[in-house]
């Protein structure tokens, strides 16, 4: 069996380490629990947050944009250009069938809006499913796009798609031509029941710089998935959760503290890359959260770049001093801790250390194999005891939550495909 639930987890940790940041570290206290209690608390967790996925395998919404998908595909339209834009919003809705992994495509809607800002004037309009004739007729405006159509087995159009109050900002910027979304409303009822609504809202500077954007996806059975941005001259955020009825399934939120003046952005050629980060840069914060098991903390940049240039000025040979005193100032400036979040207690801690392996190489002057020690920093969590939790850690004890999430992600597959 595949060891789909140790991947999903063992990304929740490889995520924040390539990210290399989180939200500032306190003291906490350590869970009081043993290994394999650790063990037992992890599966159950899991499984809640697989129990809280499970409902997202049959969404009502999701088979009514697979029948508005299916008539889009085949049915006579007025035009081909408003049939095209509205495939491109409604696909990640309607193409949930791949698992629920298949979530972070809903993403690609907020790609799709952008081919929006002309198609009201020239292609609004309220557009009526004609059965007899399997095709759309529209009845012109430049407010709305509308779809009124059938949904399941219904005789009737019981089904309405409903794209609006869309506004958007004209840049005056020679250099950057165009229009841009400010806001805009995508709602699906079923028998006048909203089933499902989209909405984006963005603010833009004078040369149509987003300084901050959101969406929201909300759908009837309670799951929502947001997504934020801020943008200033000193400051980025961006989160995002996914949420049933407000308890959280898996979120996540990434800031960085610098300077982000258009001077220094728009003139990244002409620094070189230490210098590029050093103007950039000061420090960066964030989290990861899947279910009650999250990742934080917080990588002092600025500080650990100045202690690296005083330890080292003369540049790092790959040594094992060098390797052992780099780690030595990593863990001084980055901490990262595990632990459960709704309880506030830490399951264990980052460990920055010297890795050793080696390599061999067929060396042509001596006619025989070579071989090489080298050296890398090496990150770990370790366990109040002294243990590490690693790889091993889930190699054995979490089979219910390998079976669940297999069972969840073959639901996906039958309820959805089309």
């Amino acid at each position: 069996m595949k060891k789909y639930p140790i991947l999903f987890l063992s990304a929740l940790f490889s995520t924040i380490l390539l990210i290399s940041c989180g939200d500032k570290t306190k003291e906490e206290t350590f869970a009081n629990l043993t290994i394999e209690q650790n063990k037992t608390k992890i599966q159950d967790d899991g499984l809640a947050t697989m129990e809280k996925l499970n409902g997202m395998t049959e969404m009502s919404s999701v088979f009514a944009f697979q029948d508005l998908q299916y008539l889009l595909d085949t049915a006579a339209m007025p035009d081909q250009f408003s049939q095209k834009a509205v495939l491109n919003l409604i696909a990640p809705m309607a193409r949930l069938d791949k698992n629920v992994q298949g979530l972070t495509n809903l993403r690609s809607t907020e790609a799709s809006i952008d081919s929006l800002t002309s198609l009201f004037a020239e292609m609004g309009g309220v557009y009526t499913y004609v059965p007899a004739t399997n095709e759309f007729t529209r009845v012109a405006n430049t407010t709305e796009i509308t779809f009124l159509y059938p949904i399941g087995t219904s005789s009737t159009n019981n089904g309405k798609l409903t794209i609006d109050h869309l506004t958007v900002k004209s840049s005056t910027n020679p250099n950057i031509a165009g229009e841009f979304p400010k806001t805009l409303l995508v709602e699906l009822f079923k028998n006048n029941l909203s089933l499902f609504s989209f909405e984006w809202k963005a603010e833009y500077d004078a040369d149509c710089v987003p300084i901050s954007w959101s969406t929201d996806f909300n759908f009837v059975e309670g799951y929502a998935f947001t997504q934020s941005m801020l943008n200033t001259d000193t400051e980025i955020t961006w989160e995002f959760a996914y949420t049933l009825n407000d308890a959280n399934i898996l979120s996540a939120k990434f800031g960085t503290k610098g300077n982000f003046t258009y001077d220094v952005l728009s003139n990244p050629d002409s620094l070189a890359q230490e210098d590029w980060m050093d103007q950039v840069l000061d420090n960066a914060n964030a989290y990861i959260q899947l279910g009650n098991l999250k990742v934080t903390g917080v990588v002092d940049y600025t500080n650990l770049k100045k202690a690296m240039d005083n330890a080292f000025p003369d540049g790092q040979d790959g040594s094992e001093a060098d390797v052992t005193k780099s780690a030595e100032l990593m863990n001084q400036y980055a901490k990262l801790v595990v632990l459960y979040a709704e309880e506030k207690t830490v399951i264990a801690l980052s460990n920055f250390y010297k890795k050793e392996y080696t390599d061999s190489y067929w060396d042509y002057n001596s006619n025989q194999y070579v071989e090489e020690t080298y050296f890398d920093i090496g990150l770990q969590f370790q366990f109040k005891d002294g243990s590490y939790f690693d790889q091993s850690f889930f190699d054995q004890g979490f089979e219910e939550l390998q079976t669940a999430f297999t069972d969840m992600q073959l639901a996906f597959q039958t309820s959805y495909a089309q």
